[in-house]
């Protein structure tokens, strides 16, 4: 058919307005393409800034994490560097002890305390009275930050039952190395050193640093209420007595810990653990 005039006349005649064919039509619906992209928008915007913020987020806190950890390691560090020195100085590490009637006098950490830059407090205690006596009263209200793991308040977990205001610690140590009587010797640590958990972060029942007795049982597995634990999720602070710092799983296989409590059981441990 020849394409005349009145063709084009008749097809646009046959375009009915608000029809899906009509110019009107088109631009209503380009119009509502248009908005719901404008609405769409921001919502996509919305959600890459949560995202973003959510990935900056879970940056800072496991950069926090890892600042709590370099913090603890280099505490347990000064600690053992402290025993070494004791070692140096009296041929054995230092031990809780008790007078001749069986009284509890002080504590390993009272001992460390000249090698751990706390030579003016010790010697401001008095070592021929029990630690918790009135004339040392004061002496152990006084907090030692390196004995104090880093950013707690130990004064909040003080059970409302304890009314006394001694200062208190988070670290214990192994009480197989540790303990009281005259004092471990490293010869007598056969197992190795680099082998033998000397000194551990704790997460309850905190004791005053003055309190003779202050050791546990590794053994009896870590993050379990009377061993090891720590504030950070799976893993306990652990210094070993060579004085190197690690992290442990707390679910290293039992009879890797036992080999790393015992200094002279004979046991062999992993390389790495």
């Amino acid at each position: 058919m020849t394409n005349t005039p009145e063709n084009h006349e008749h097809s646009r005649s046959n375009i009915t307005p608000g029809s899906p064919d009509s110019p009107s039509s088109s631009i209503q619906t380009r119009r509502k393409q248009k908005s719901l992209l404008d609405q769409s928008v921001p919502f996509v915007l919305l959600t890459g800034i949560v995202l973003i913020l959510g990935l900056v987020l879970m940056g800072v806190i496991e950069q926090r994490k890892k600042q709590r950890q370099v913090k603890l390691k280099w505490l347990l560090i000064d600690m053992g560097l402290a025993a070494h020195n004791y070692h140096d100085n009296f041929n054995k590490l230092p031990s809780s002890t008790r007078n001749e009637d069986g009284v509890l006098m002080h504590s390993w950490q009272t001992g460390l305390l000249p090698f751990m830059g706390g030579k003016t407090i010790y010697d401001s205690i008095s070592l021929s009275e029990p630690w918790d006596s009135e004339s040392n009263k004061n002496v152990f209200e006084t907090r030692i930050l390196n004995y104090e793991r880093p950013n707690e308040n130990l004064n909040s977990t003080r059970p409302s039952s304890d009314q006394t205001n001694y200062a208190l610690t988070s670290f214990s140590a192994n009480n197989q190395v540790i303990d009281f009587g005259p004092g471990t010797k490293f010869k007598t640590i056969t197992d190795g050193l680099a082998n033998t958990i000397l000194f551990g972060e704790i997460r309850e029942g905190y004791p005053a640093w003055g309190k003779p007795g202050n050791g546990r049982d590794p053994r009896i597995g870590l993050n379990v209420t009377g061993g090891f634990g720590g504030k950070q999720k799976d893993v306990v602070g652990i210094l070993m007595a060579d004085g190197a710092s690690k992290f442990l799983n707390e679910k290293i296989d039992p009879k890797v810990l036992e080999a790393l409590t015992t200094p002279a059981g004979g046991e062999s441990a992993p390389e790495e653990f």
